[in-house]
C-alpha cells in the first residue's frame, strides 16, 4: 500500500437505547513495519483552529490512538482487557476506561480495516458500549470511500 491513504474513522456510542455517531474522513499517512501498522492524520475539533494530530498504531490484538493538540491522550485498546488513559480537553481531565471485548483486522493489498468493540468509561462509571471502525484505502486519483 502507498505511504498516503484515504482515512476514514468512524465511532459509535450505544448508550441508553441511543445510538450517537461520529466519523472522520481525511488524508492520511500510512507503513508498515515488521507486524504492526502505523497510521498519522491529522482532525479539525469544532470550534478549535489547531488540529488534533492522531497516531493509530494496531497489530493482531491491539490497538492504540494517540492524540496530540487540543485534546491529548494514549488510549490503548487490548483484546480481553481494560485499560485506562487520561483524556485531556481544553475543558478539563477525563479518565477513561476502554474494554476492549475484539479487534478484528482485516488486510488487502489496497485497503485495510479495523474495527473495536469495546465498553467505556468515564472516571471508572460504564458510559456506553462502543465500536470504533478504521477504513484504509490505498489514495489513487478517481478512488473514493463507498461507505
Amino acid at each position: 500500500m502507498t505511504k498516503e491513504v484515504l482515512v476514514s474513522v468512524c465511532g459509535t456510542q450505544f448508550q441508553n437505547g441511543e445510538e450517537d455517531r461520529t466519523e472522520t474522513i481525511t488524508i492520511g499517512s500510512y507503513y508498515k513495519r515488521k507486524e504492526c501498522h502505523y497510521l498519522f492524520y491529522e482532525e479539525m475539533i469544532e470550534g478549535f483552529h489547531e488540529p488534533v494530530k492522531n497516531m493509530v498504531k494496531f497489530s493482531k490484538g491491539q490497538l492504540s490512538v494517540q492524540k496530540k493538540g487540543v485534546i491529548t491522550s494514549n488510549m490503548l485498546f487490548e483484546e480481553r482487557k481494560k485499560n485506562l488513559s487520561n483524556y485531556v480537553t481544553p475543558y478539563g481531565n477525563i479518565m477513561v476506561g476502554v474494554d476492549a471485548r475484539s479487534i478484528e483486522l482485516k488486510e488487502e493489498e489496497q485497503q485495510i480495516q479495523v474495527r473495536v468493540e469495546y465498553a467505556m468509561e468515564i472516571n471508572y462509571e460504564h458510559l456506553a458500549d462502543c465500536s470504533l471502525a478504521i477504513h484504509i484505502k490505498e489514495k489513487r486519483e478517481g478512488i473514493s470511500f463507498s461507505l
